[in-house]
């Protein structure tokens, strides 16, 4: 329990794999002011009060990972730029997806956002893509 599980300031060519970040104060995981080159691949974020997964950051990849019961799932801010988020999930948070109006080339292949309150897409469809992606609500 911390005020954010894992926290990146302005770093390059980050790979996580196979890790939770829970139950932290803030976010799960947090990529701000410049970082870039990230890949998710098969982590968890649960229970965490802001987000599970927040990025302001460039060329991320999500792989098989997993947000569930957080304020929001994934967090694309307006700095995010070319994004791949790939067989993963976003279960029962406040807002499963949140894309900032600015963040452009989001692609989401066979991904599902599942039983959350809010998809928030703020008008750029058109650099947002999804393929094989579900919204499932119960």
């Amino acid at each position: 329990n911390n005020f954010d599980g894992f926290s990146f300031n302005n770093s390059t060519d980050i790979v996580i794999q196979n890790s939770i970040a829970e139950d932290n104060d803030n976010y799960g995981y947090r990529y701000f002011n410049g970082s870039q080159n990230i890949i998710f691949d098969n982590d968890i974020a649960i229970n965490n009060t802001v987000a599970g997964f927040y990025f302001d950051a460039t060329n991320i990849i999500i792989r098989n990972s997993i947000s569930i019961r957080n304020g929001f799932g994934f967090f694309f801010d307006q700095n995010v730029v070319n994004v791949v988020v790939n067989t993963s999930k976003s279960s029962f948070n406040d807002t499963g997806v949140f894309i900032n109006q600015f963040a452009q080339f989001l692609d989401f292949f066979t991904t599902d956002i599942i039983n959350t309150t809010v998809t928030d897409l703020q008008n750029n469809t058109t650099t947002t893509n999804f393929s094989a992606a579900s919204l499932i609500q119960n």
